[in-house]
């Protein structure tokens, strides 16, 4: 660091501010959507309404006036996008509303971000994000085993692709490893337990299933059924 160079602020949140055309429908939209609370409201003599709402680590000031055009005095445009951080972003898109339109998971390897865009009901771009390892400390699907016995085998690698098949039988698992982006398919099925960022969690995975991820930080699963689970995962590279 340069001499006189100031430090880190060690910011511990996040704040932006809103010009909006409805107040009570965008203090909905940000209560639902992004779990907020509403704190203080301030009615500045019909020129204009301010809702302030918060959460762990956001603040969020809706400020609506005779028209959303118009700016209270002293104040500039509004921002083209904000964006916040979350710990699991899966876990975020699991809570939005079933009537909203699903957003495209984008993941920024550049950047090492997982990231979604969603609208409040004024048009803003809310970029909704969540950081992803660079180099993960962790081992890969086939570099992690059970026990130290292995559990998957590459059945083909290229330039292109790899692919890995893995095997289960009743109480052996994966121990806790990392996925790149890949698809996966059941060759036959059973009971997962599966311990993650969310919490732990029990899954029937049907033989004949399949299912895509964007990537994985890190899980850990173990064969709670009676009969053998096996699987294709096929990894992009």
């Amino acid at each position: 660091m340069l001499c006189g160079a100031p430090g880190h602020a060690g910011t511990e949140g996040s704040y932006f501010s809103v010009i909006v055309s409805d107040i009570e429908k965008s203090a909905a939209w940000y209560r639902r959507v992004l779990g907020l609370e509403e704190k203080t409201r301030l009615d500045g003599g019909g020129q204009f309404q301010i809702v302030n709402l918060h959460g762990p680590g956001l603040f969020v000031e809706l400020i609506a006036t005779d028209s959303a055009l118009d700016r209270p005095e002293g104040r500039i445009e509004g921002p083209f996008k904000v964006g916040l951080l979350v710990p699991d972003l899966d876990h975020f898109l699991t809570r939005l509303p079933e009537s909203m339109q699903r957003p495209e998971l984008v993941t920024d390897t550049r950047n090492a971000l997982r990231l979604v865009q969603i609208l409040d009901p004024d048009g803003n771009t809310v970029q909704v994000m969540q950081a992803i390892a660079e180099t993960p400390d962790l081992p890969d699907p086939l570099e992690a085993g059970w026990k130290g016995e292995a559990v998957c085998e590459a059945l083909h690698q290229s330039a292109a692709q790899r692919i890995l098949r893995c095997s289960f039988p009743p109480s052996v698992g994966h121990e806790r490893h990392y996925h790149s982006p890949h698809f996966g398919y059941a060759l036959a099925g059973g009971r997962m337990r599966i311990t993650d960022a969310r919490g732990t969690r029990e899954v029937d995975l049907a033989t004949g299933s399949s299912f895509s991820s964007d990537g994985v930080a890190w899980h850990e699963v173990v064969n709670v059924g009676d009969s053998t689970v096996v699987y294709l995962i096929v990894e992009p590279r």
